[in-house]
This record gives structure tokens, C-alpha cells and sequence, in this order.
């Protein structure tokens, strides 16, 4: 499972880096939550992560994002998501947010890869909007449809990330369980 899981992670960061195109239209994800909030970030006008309940199942693909809103340049280097291990920072939208911890804000990003490719990460902040950590949390790909993940998460001790590759021509599934810490890093449960 280790093997399968570095492997995994080597395919996804060639991936990642090869590809630099992005789509641009503008996202507005589902309707928000009666009491959820807009979480402005920088004092700039950053689109709503409207706060979602647990537990919930996170499986943005192709299919099912109907629109996306783009961050701008300003709120990704806010966000620090400039030196995370991507090609090109440009191409993240807002999804939504969880709670998962006290002090600690759990935004739920996508990342385009490409026209044909799309990661979504669950990226943790403390109360000042300093990057702790980041999970990714789902992946689609639509040129060879090989690949995806989707992840489950109940609460902060309990997130299921499923892996599937039908690269060999059969289906290999693998689930992977993490947990949140109380300071907001994700560690692999046993």
C-alpha cells in the first residue's frame, strides 16, 4: 500500500507539473448553508466559502462542477497557495469550507491543472490565515480517464481519501485514512 501510495504521488506531481492551462469561467458551488458566512480573506473581495456540514463527500470532478469562481492573484498570495507544488498559481477557485477544529479555518480549493485535469485540496489556516497544512482530497482527469479520488470526511478524525486507477485495465481502488490534529495538520490514521 505504501508502494501504490508513493507511486500515486509521483504520477499526480508529473502530472501536476506538465500541464499549465486553465479554465476561466467563474464558479458559484452549490447554495451555502442558512448559517454559513463569507469568509473575506486580506480585506479583498474573495468569493464566498460557503461552510458545509459534516459529513460530507467531496467528489468535484468534470461532471459535477457546473461553474467556477477564480482567486484572484491578491488572495492567492494570501492564501500562500503560490508555493505550493504547482506549475502555474493561477488557476485555484474557491469551494467551500468545513469545520474541523476550533481555530483553525479548513478551506476547500481546486486546482487546474489543465483544461482535462483538476485536484481539489483541503488546506488548513490558523486564525491569522497562516498556512498549517494541506490534504489533497480529490482529482479528476478527463483525457484518459484513468485516474480519480474523492474523500470522505465525517469529522476531524475520520477523513477517508479513495483512490482509483484503471491505468492496467482493471479498477485498483485504495482508501487512505487521515485525521486532523487539534493544530490543524493532517497526519495518516493507523
Amino acid at each position: 500500500m505504501k508502494i501504490a501510495t508513493l507511486i500515486w504521488t509521483g504520477i499526480l506531481a508529473v502530472l501536476i507539473l506538465g500541464c499549465t492551462n486553465r479554465p476561466t469561467s467563474s464558479e458559484s458551488q452549490g447554495t451555502p448553508a442558512p448559517d454559513s458566512t463569507i469568509v473575506a480573506v486580506g480585506g479583498s473581495t474573495l468569493a464566498a466559502f460557503p461552510l458545509k456540514a459534516l459529513p460530507l463527500v467531496d467528489s468535484t470532478n468534470f461532471d459535477n462542477l457546473a461553474e467556477v469562481v477564480a482567486i484572484s492573484a491578491a488572495d492567492i498570495e494570501t492564501l500562500q497557495l503560490s508555493d505550493l507544488d504547482f506549475a502555474e498559481s493561477g488557476s485555484f477557485s474557491a469551494r467551500y469550507r468545513i469545520s474541523l477544529s476550533d481555530g483553525i479555518i479548513s478551506l476547500v480549493i481546486t486546482y487546474w491543472a489543465s483544461d482535462v485535469e483538476m485536484h481539489t485540496y483541503l488546506v488548513n489556516y490558523d486564525s491569522n490565515m497562516n498556512r498549517i497544512d494541506q490534504l489533497p482530497i480529490s482529482y479528476d482527469e478527463i483525457a484518459e480517464g484513468y485516474m480519480q479520488k474523492q474523500a470522505r470526511i465525517a469529522d476531524a478524525n475520520n477523513i477517508v481519501v479513495v483512490s482509483k486507477n484503471s491505468a492496467s485495465g482493471e479498477v485498483i481502488q485504495t482508501e487512505t485514512k487521515f485525521k486532523c490534529l487539534n493544530d490543524g495538520t493532517f497526519v495518516q490514521a493507523k
